[in-house]
């Protein structure tokens, strides 16, 4: 509709030959240039604040994927160490166990050589 009535205005302008309306139209396709260029400058910068953030974006998510990553690998670590520490633990709660249970013997074996004793020297 709009070139249509450039087309009317333009054809008024030949067979007219107004300088002034002539002028009119120019100055009109010039604004709408103007407006055009603003507009064509404005998506432009857009893409580019798009374009830049998203390249933000990839690099935190690769970033949070690489220390997910390093997380996951540092508690495989501490599990290992904890079941190393409860092995090394256990050796020794199996040591102490063993001794215990071979003073409770050394008591009783005196105990029973007490009893014996007293036994003995007081029938």
């Amino acid at each position: 509709m709009r070139k249509e009535r450039d087309l009317d205005k333009a054809q008024v302008v030949y067979t007219s030959g107004d300088k002034s309306f002539e002028l009119q139209v120019a100055e009109d396709r010039h604004k709408e240039v103007v407006c055009v260029l603003k507009r064509l400058q404005w998506y432009a910068e857009n893409q580019e604040l798009l374009d830049r953030d998203s390249a933000r974006l990839r690099a935190a998510t690769a970033d949070t994927h690489k220390r997910t990553e390093q997380v996951e690998k540092l508690k495989m670590e501490v599990g290992k160490r904890a079941n190393q520490s409860k092995t090394k633990e256990r050796a020794g709660d199996a040591k102490r166990i063993q001794d215990l249970e071979r003073q409770v013997s050394q008591l009783r074996n005196i105990s029973c050589v007490c009893v014996y004793v007293c036994a003995c020297m007081y029938p």
